[in-house]
């Protein structure tokens, strides 16, 4: 109990103050009694912000605004070539001015980030205001031409900082060493209705940190939505039914990511299955400057309680269907932001495909003369995936054949053993080959490590782990176990770390409860 007041502390005082919107709902929890989870209560009254229009205008708490990069830029004249797109330039009558998805190209590394919920929204036949860039809820004006296909967006002030000062969006060159808030930031239109935009930081203009960026980005892709999601809310004793729009990514075959899910931009990862479930983790919807981090979890709302776990839902080729969920704190759970009773997910049929059922394909039979084979992260995956759908591999020998590379993982990332109802129950030998390059995020998922949850029939022996991180929410997270029942023996660790924001939480692994 201690752990978790200190980390509650912790988290109150590494955000700073926010905007006036996230301030209310603040003020607005103050009043709201505690929620026992465990007994047949249904919650009070709830506050949601913007519970019935999709204005995608939550503001982001300093803390999660993010730092400021090493370096400032200067400010000057831009000398730079238009943005280039492969996409066939907009006509006259193409569709302009709607919600789109944000995606930003970092300057440095060219890495993609979902960022934001965007809307564009034309005033003229040739000017058009842009709401909510990068997540920030001040209104940008741009001039737009459908015949030529461009737009250029006037640079402005989209956050005040409560110690920086005012964070513009800005032009920048390509390289990324001058700023201008006079040169706009362009961009084509493409047929499809993607905005291409060029180079273009978030960052501070005046003051002693004038030319710090949060974030300076070689190119953005706004791409209009492609989902709709309906919700059957009851903040406040009946139901109401509200919808909006979403984008849908698919990032891999077994996972997808879902720009909008609670209709304040929130972005979160969706994990596909081959009998076309889909599970949503705990993840952070939005930070609050009082009470940090809320997540969404799924709840029994006529038994009064909340699960930490993933929210389940099935799936078809053109949507999906979830039952009871909300948006809690992730401190303390009685806090609750958003209730919803039902959630259904549409989209064109091809937006998202559900993997099939994986092959393995190892050499070995199983047994400890001759065991399953490991040689690559596909195998690993596979095997996890296996395990996922229901073999726990009890009896059964499995070997690596080679060092493992993470960092070549092409799919969503599946540790070996989900929970109690789907454990790893077989005995793995590394032969003494390593585990590296693994870099993972993950939100309040528990269990999780390369073995989430190792039964009691477990053995795990012979392994190095090298060169690897995982940064996570939840229960029993570890890098080579979240959980085991079962033993594990000579296991070295180098090079890597674990930043654990729950309990139960080590380098090698979270909870142990057998012999060694």
């Amino acid at each position: 109990m201690k752990k978790k007041y200190l980390l509650t502390l912790l988290s109150c005082c590494l955000l700073s103050a926010a905007g006036n919107a996230q301030q209310q709902l603040a003020s607005q929890l103050l009043g709201i009694k505690n929620v026992d989870t465990s007994v047949s209560e249904a919650p009070p009254r709830l506050v949601s912000p913007s519970e019935t229009t999709p204005t995608f205008t939550v503001v982001k708490p300093d803390g999660v605004l993010g730092k400021l990069a090493e370096g400032k830029l200067s400010e000057g004249a831009l000398q730079r070539a238009a943005v280039r797109s492969t996409a066939r330039k907009a006509s006259a009558n193409a569709k302009f001015g709607d919600n789109y998805a944000e995606f930003d190209y970092a300057l440095k590394d060219g890495t993609k980030t979902a960022q934001a919920m965007v809307s564009i929204k034309p005033f003229s036949a040739d000017s058009a205001y842009v709401i909510n860039l990068y997540g920030l809820q001040d209104t940008l004006r741009a001039a737009y031409n459908l015949t030529a296909g461009t737009i250029s967006i006037k640079p402005g002030k989209i956050y005040n900082h409560a110690t920086y000062g005012p964070v513009w969006a800005c032009s920048i060159n390509a390289t990324g060493s001058t700023f201008s808030t006079t040169d706009p930031i362009v961009g084509n239109l493409a047929a499809d209705g993607t905005v291409t935009l060029s180079s273009w930081a978030v960052l501070v203009v005046s003051g002693n940190y004038r030319g710090s960026a949060f974030g300076s980005f070689s190119k953005s892709e706004l791409k209009p939505t492609n989902a709709s999601i309906t919700e059957v809310l009851n903040n406040s004793g009946t139901d109401s039914t509200v919808v909006f729009p979403a984008y849908i990514e698919q990032t891999a075959k077994n996972e997808i990511t879902l720009m909008n899910f609670s209709n304040n931009g929130a972005v979160v990862k969706a994990r596909v299955n081959p009998d076309k479930t889909v599970e949503i983790a705990p993840q952070r919807i939005f930070s609050n400057s009082v009470y940090g981090d809320f997540f969404c979890y799924p709840t029994d709302w006529k038994a009064g309680k909340l699960y930490v776990k993933s929210i389940t839902g099935q799936g078809t080729d053109t949507d999906m269907k979830f039952g009871n969920w909300g948006v809690s704190n992730h401190s303390d759970k009685t806090l609750l932001t958003r209730r919803v009773m039902s959630t259904t997910i549409t989209f064109p049929k091809g937006t998202v495909t559900y993997p099939a059922k994986p092959v393995l394909s190892w050499t070995g039979d199983g047994s400890e003369s001759n065991p399953f084979v490991l040689k690559n992260v596909a195998q690993l995956q596979d095997f996890a995936e296996d395990v996922r759908c229901g073999n726990s591999y009890k009896g059964k020998f499995i070997a690596l054949g080679g060092n493992i590379d993470m960092g070549t993982l092409v799919q969503g990332f599946s540790p070996v053993g989900v929970n109690e109802e789907k454990p790893f129950e077989g005995t793995f030998d590394g032969k003494g080959f390593t585990f590296k390059n693994l870099s993972l995020s993950v939100g309040e998922e528990n269990y999780f490590g390369i073995f989430g949850y190792a039964g009691a029939n477990s053995v795990i022996k012979n392994v190095v782990i090298d060169s690897c991180g995982i940064r996570a929410y939840g229960t029993n997270v570890g890098l080579l176990a979240g959980f085991s029942l079962g033993k594990i023996s000579d296991i070295k660790v180098v090079n890597s770390a674990l930043v654990a924001l729950g309990l139960n939480a080590a380098a090698l692994w979270a909870d142990m409860m057998a012999h060694l």
